[in-house]
């Protein structure tokens, strides 16, 4: 769901300006790239949060209310970890869809770009897992998944790098943020 809703959500937010040629307004004053990324990537974290984010800590917040037993410090835990597995995923596609985006200027190839890029993940992960299975991490899926089991569980699958994973979760996040920062100033700069 989550990917689905970052392709949507991301999808026309630069790829629309680029569309637009509204780089020239909004550059024209002291606007900063990192200003204008940042109102864009705010915009979309907010929308991937009300429905990523907020939902499971609501739950676990109205578990916390309603227990039966009385361990509410391991259930206050509890709540902070769903809150930041919420607020991981909503963080994990904003940059990967805002980097599509600004690839090109039509936010229909944006949006099945982004579900694309990651449903590819998944399948390349799915075929080279029969190999060995610590290539399921490549899948951006996967990759949540077991690092929410070990943020919850505290471990991972005995063929699982933690320090790969950390890796490419990081990477997921940092690297189309760098991207996308660096294409907006070649275009800006261009005008």
């Amino acid at each position: 769901f989550a990917m689905l809703l970052a392709a949507v959500v991301t999808s026309d937010l630069i790829s629309e300006d680029l569309a637009n040629s509204s780089f020239v307004l909004y550059f024209s004053r002291a606007l900063k790239i990192r200003d204008y990324l940042a109102g864009k990537a705010a915009g979309a974290l907010l929308v991937m949060g009300i429905f990523c984010a907020l939902p499971p800590v609501i739950v676990a917040f109205v578990s916390l209310l309603t227990q039966t037993g009385d361990d509410y410090w391991h259930s206050l835990g509890v709540l902070g970890e769903t809150a930041l597995v919420g607020g991981l995923v909503t963080l994990f596609f904003v940059p990967f869809g805002l980097m599509i985006s600004s690839f090109t200027r039509r936010k229909s190839y944006a949006a099945v770009g982004t579900f694309m890029s990651f449903f590819v993940l998944f399948v390349v992960s799915n075929v080279f897992y029969e190999f060995d299975k610590g290539w399921r991490i490549i899948s951006p899926i996967d990759s949540l998944s077991i690092l929410f089991t070990w943020l919850f569980e505290g471990d991972v699958p005995s063929y699982i790098n933690e320090g790969a994973l950390v890796a490419i979760v990081a990477s997921l996040i940092i690297v189309p943020a760098a991207v996308v920062y660096f294409r907006l100033t070649r275009q800006v700069v261009g005008k």
